[in-house]
């Protein structure tokens, strides 16, 4: 067959049948290796070397803060503040037989009522006898009325019952008696400060191991009456 014929025929093959793949290891001029970078989870390539882990973490400190040891007495709310009853009965002084009674006294193991507010600061009867003779006088607590200072003797009843160390003591039955005190809404039990008797000429303190004596002259102290 003539060239010129045989070439004519590669032409037109060519034509009709396009360009003619070659592997891809035989491309002319591709002078490249096919090889890809390992690739991680997110299709970025993998880095070979991570942030080592430092091993070190803090230390939990496992120091809770130390219970001080002195509650404050909770607010008494709630059925049974105080040792017993109701929120509409009497309630009873838990290890006493004192009593908050259902008209709202508190009664001192059955003896006589102490009052529950406090005058303060009052002085004493050497000082200012005629302000304490008007506190006296007009201190009124519902429907009892004639009031009076306690005597040495009744302070030193009270004082035996109700001293203690610590307001915060939960066997102490000065804790409970403040509960009541709260639920009531009156002036709690003061173990820091002196209390007047004996018409006020002399003082007490609900705290063990202290002595009732003679009031001051420039002392201010507190007033608390007490009703037979």
């Amino acid at each position: 067959m003539p060239r010129h014929l045989l070439f004519s025929l590669l032409i037109l093959a060519f034509t009709a049948c396009g360009e003619i793949e070659l592997p891809a290891d035989e491309k002319a001029g591709s002078g490249t290796e096919n090889t890809q970078k390992p690739e991680d989870n997110n299709g970025k390539p993998d880095k070979d070397d991570e942030k080592p882990d430092d091993g070190d973490e803090k230390p939990d400190d496992g120091d809770e803060k130390p219970d001080d040891g002195d509650e404050k007495p909770d607010d008494g709310k709630g059925d049974n503040a105080g040792g017993g009853g109701t929120a509409s009965d009497e309630v009873c002084i838990e290890g006493t037989n004192s009593i908050i009674t259902a008209s709202g006294h508190l009664l001192i193991e059955g003896q006589f009522y102490f009052a529950l507010h406090d005058y303060y600061p009052v002085m004493s009867a050497y000082a200012a006898p005629e302000l304490l003779a008007e506190y006296v006088a007009t201190y009124t607590e519902g429907d009892l009325k004639n009031w009076r200072i306690p005597t040495e003797d009744e302070a030193r009843f009270m004082k035996e019952i109700f001293a203690t160390t610590s307001i915060a003591d939960k066997t102490s039955p000065t804790y409970w008696l403040n509960i009541a005190l709260a639920n009531i809404q009156a002036d709690l039990l003061d173990t820091s400060m002196r209390y007047l008797c004996e018409d006020g000429t002399k003082t007490f303190r609900f705290y063990p191991n202290t002595n009732i004596t003679k009031a001051g002259s420039k002392t201010k102290y507190r007033l608390r009456l007490v009703h037979d």
